[in-house]
């Protein structure tokens, strides 16, 4: 499980997906809820770290796992990545082209010989090779990861932000600055909370798709190698 995180500090902190995290946003929030700024004391100091010299942003892959290690000491957090793995797993096994995964919104299917079409290729037959392999914690983290940059960014740019609104900038940053005992908590309170532990489901039946955003902006990290 120990290079599965380091694999995954590789994508999730790759030059490709780094803009998209809450935390390289230029300029602080613009709206507290109920014209109260404390809520977003601490998600003002991420934003000022950001623009420091010491950030973790410069962190190398295996100093970002040390920090993310805490992590694997929190059995449910350990639990709930093992159940998205398992249901990874379905998805995988019955998957006869996996470049087709690339195939969403305005994509259309690679041509033969495409960068990523062959890192896809090569990345599913390593899964698939090894069912408890560090790809599969790689792959899980970096969902985890998307998942909650992408809701980050919807949550900033809306009118209104909510508790879980919070939630979701809170795990974008501390994803990013992996602080790994703070991740899974944040992680189990979702799943408990909001995703009525139905996390795994989720996470798992989306993992395709994971690997193919993966694919698309970090074709030269291991995982794809």
């Amino acid at each position: 499980m120990t290079i599965g995180v380091v694999w995954a500090s590789e994508l999730i902190r790759h030059p490709m997906v780094v803009p998209t995290s809450l935390t390289h946003r230029k300029s602080a929030p613009p709206r507290a809820a109920n014209d109260d700024p404390d809520p977003f004391a601490s998600l003002n100091e991420a934003f000022d770290r950001a623009r420091e010299a010491d950030h973790p942003s410069t962190l190398a892959p295996t100093e970002w796992a040390a920090r993310f290690m805490p992590a694997l000491r929190n059995a449910a957090f350990v639990g709930i990545v093992r159940s998205i793995i398992e249901r990874s797993h379905k998805a995988f096994w019955g998957d006869k082209d996996p470049t087709s995964a690339l195939v969403f919104d305005a994509n259309t299917r690679p041509p033969p010989g495409d960068p990523m079409a062959e890192a896809i290729v090569r990345a599913h037959r390593k899964l698939v090779a090894d069912p408890s392999g560090a790809g599969w914690y790689a792959l899980t983290l970096f969902c985890l990861a998307r998942m909650a940059a992408v809701n980050a960014k919807t949550g900033y740019d809306s009118d209104q932000w909510t508790d879980l609104t919070l939630l979701w900038f809170d795990l974008d940053t501390k994803m990013f600055d992996g602080h790994g005992a703070a991740v899974a908590t944040l992680i189990v309170r979702l799943d408990r909370d909001i995703m009525k532990g139905n996390l795994f489901q989720l996470i798992g039946d989306r993992s395709r798709h994971g690997l193919a955003e993966a694919a698309i902006n970090a074709t030269d990290a291991q995982l794809f190698t």
